[in-house]
């Protein structure tokens, strides 16, 4: 777990006490793909079908509390750290023209995508195919 913590505070935009907590909380882990960090961090769509009507409900929440409030706070850092990325930019294109409610659906969108993303570093896998983490000051793809 310690080398988990060490990759993560490698990215821009977390320092060591939140890459311990996210290690902790999260990623002592094995996940396998994106969906799964989703469920785990309670970021995943809850959609309602009844006959020929189809509608999301928005976000499960029946995941782990305090990893899903660390992706929350992992979406505005990377936001704040990480302008240049994929996911920035995704966000930015996005919340253009945007209100203070879809702002804030858009950064749980973003926290289940950097979650994934954070994922990658502690595996020793590639980034995600949004994110392209920078560290220092080249990007990691």
């Amino acid at each position: 777990m310690v080398r988990r913590s060490e990759l993560l505070q490698r990215l821009k935009s977390l320092g060591p006490a939140f890459a311990t907590t996210l290690t902790q909380e999260a990623f002592y882990k094995d996940f396998h793909n994106r969906r799964q960090v989703a469920s785990y961090f309670g970021l995943a769509p809850s959609p309602w079908q009844s006959g020929g009507t189809d509608r999301d409900q928005g976000i499960s929440k029946a995941g782990n509390p305090r990893a899903r409030c660390s992706a929350i706070e992992l979406s505005w850092l990377w936001l704040r750290h990480q302008p240049d990325s994929e996911l920035s930019r995704w966000f930015r294109q996005r919340t253009l023209n945007a209100g203070k409610r879809t702002r804030r659906i858009a950064i749980v969108a973003l926290g289940a995508q950097a979650g994934g993303g954070a994922l990658a570093l502690p595996h020793n896998r590639s980034c995600a195919r949004r994110g392209g983490a920078q560290v220092g000051g080249s990007a990691m793809i």
